[in-house]
């Protein structure tokens, strides 16, 4: 990684203040920044602590869904409402990545026990309490008491969104169990008490997993008191859902329990969605963590650094105690440095080069839900609460035809679409293997671009890249190829 050369500004106040004080919605980022503080210093005392803490995030999350209610509500009215609901929904994005982040904690960074459980549609946050989440907490505690492990409510993040609750025990050699269950609950009973201002509920709870109860924790055992939770009168009880809509939710729960629990270099199959090969392997490639905190302190110096990558990304960090504007973000210095990089300065006749510009973490769009949560960036407590109250932003701009000549020197075919943005069709990458009959066969290499916003996002080198390439090429010659030859054969 070489420094580009930067044009900065005059030297800027060290002062960290939130630029967003001044403003109603703030009051969610303050509360917000002290749990992610907590989360980060790991400031519990046991499980009772921690499941307080995912408590207090969900009723965090579900204040900032009804002030978007409101706000959008109001916005009918009057059109000057618009950027405050602009800014509480990326509050609600950031409290939902501080969930993954404590999911992602919690499972050990296992990342294919994470990805099973992230294939489907996004679950929206509910802005009030309803009979089914107070019958969900309570059987979640309940069973953590029987010795389940501890429950992490899917509902708190976005990463998470097969089932309702996985529980994760640890055993003696520090590995970790997984159990997701979902949850239907349904209303028996409900009087008025204390004149009416509050209701006792009569809940039937039940559960469904995939996978067989194993009750045995020993002393790894948590333990959280399940409490009584008074709530205001709803005008109607829960009524249960049908049949079919449980059988499709055990098949999606089950699809994740095949896809965490394959074994590597297997063939598995997925219903409804075909065969799925699990591999894992351990890249030598550096990071570059360490030129990311360099810069960073630039730039907290100067307001502005940058730095490139391998030849293929260059990182822009901008810094301001009073806040990023986009006035701060369109400026000379990032062209400049662009220019300087190298990164577009290569000759090529077929069209690679072009610039791809992610945020990052991605405070919008939510694209970078699959990888490390920012609040677990190898950098100071101080960066990550400036990037949480907009003190500080990194850029990555992007070359995908340098990481494409990169594959192709290391002896892959790769061939480019007209549409160069690192989404899933922008390029295609080919290898020559012999199959077990003698014959030469060609083998596509799908699904490399996750693999490349991996990097991109988490600071990896671009060698990462092509060591998940030939991990590839390995599964392909050894599983895949063979397979295929003998099914046609048979066929």
């Amino acid at each position: 990684m070489t420094n580009a050369p930067s044009v900065g500004p005059d030297k800027v106040s060290k002062r960290s203040t939130s630029p967003w004080k001044a403003l109603g919605w703030a009051t969610y980022l303050r509360k917000l920044e002290r749990l992610a503080h907590t989360l980060i210093r790991m400031h519990w005392a046991g499980p009772q602590d921690m499941w307080k803490w995912q408590t207090d995030l969900l009723t965090l999350q579900r204040d900032v869904q009804r002030a978007i209610t409101q706000t959008k509500a109001a916005l009918r009215t009057d059109a000057s409402r618009r950027e405050e609901l602009d800014q509480l929904r990326i509050v609600l994005r950031l409290t939902r990545r501080l969930g993954d982040a404590m999911a992602w904690l919690i499972l050990g960074l296992d990342r294919k026990a994470i990805h099973a459980l992230g294939y489907g549609p996004p679950v929206p946050v509910s802005p009030e309490e309803r009979h089914g989440d107070l019958g969900m907490q309570a059987i979640a505690a309940h069973l953590s008491s029987e010795g389940w492990g501890f429950p992490i409510l899917h509902d708190v993040t976005d990463c998470l969104r097969v089932g309702d609750i996985t529980f994760v025990k640890a055993g003696d050699d520090r590995s970790r169990g997984f159990r997701t269950v979902e949850v239907k609950t349904r209303v028996l009973s409900q009087q008025e008490v204390n004149g009416g201002d509050e209701q006792s509920i009569s809940l039937s709870v039940t559960v469904i997993s995939a996978e067989p109860p194993d009750t045995a924790l020993g002393d790894n055992r948590p333990s959280l008191e399940s409490e009584d939770i008074p709530v205001a009168p709803q005008s109607q009880a829960a009524r249960r859902r049908p049949d079919r809509r449980e059988e499709r939710q055990f098949r999606r729960m089950a699809n994740a329990l095949t896809r965490r629990s394959a074994e590597d270099d297997t063939v598995v199959t997925i219903p409804g969605e075909g065969p799925v090969i699990s591999s894992r392997f351990t890249s030598d490639a550096k990071s570059h963590w360490k030129d990311l905190r360099r810069v960073i302190r630039a730039a907290r110096r100067d307001g502005y650094a940058s730095v490139v990558a391998d030849g293929a990304i260059m990182y822009v960090v901008l810094y301001s105690p009073t806040g990023i504007t986009e006035e701060l973000i369109r400026n000379e210095r990032m062209q400049q440095d662009l220019l300087a990089s190298g990164l577009v300065s290569t000759p090529d006749d077929r069209g690679w080069d072009s610039i791809v510009v992610n945020q990052v973490p991605d405070m919008r769009g939510g694209r970078d839900r699959r990888y490390l949560p920012f609040y677990l960036f190898e950098v100071p407590w101080n960066v990550v609460s400036d990037l949480l109250m907009n003190r500080l932003c990194i850029i990555a701009l992007v070359n995908p035809g340098q990481v494409m000549r990169t594959l192709e020197a290391d002896g892959f075919d790769v061939r480019a679409s007209t549409r160069l943005d690192l989404s899933r069709d922008s390029f295609s990458l080919f290898s020559q293997a012999e199959g077990p009959d003698g014959n030469d066969y060609q083998l596509e290499l799908g699904g490399l671009s996750y693999c490349i916003a991996e990097t991109v996002h988490e600071f990896k080198s671009v060698e990462y890249v092509v060591e998940h390439a030939r991990e590839m090429l390995r599964v392909a010659r050894k599983v895949t190829l063979p397979r295929f030859v003998t099914d046609n054969a048979a066929g």
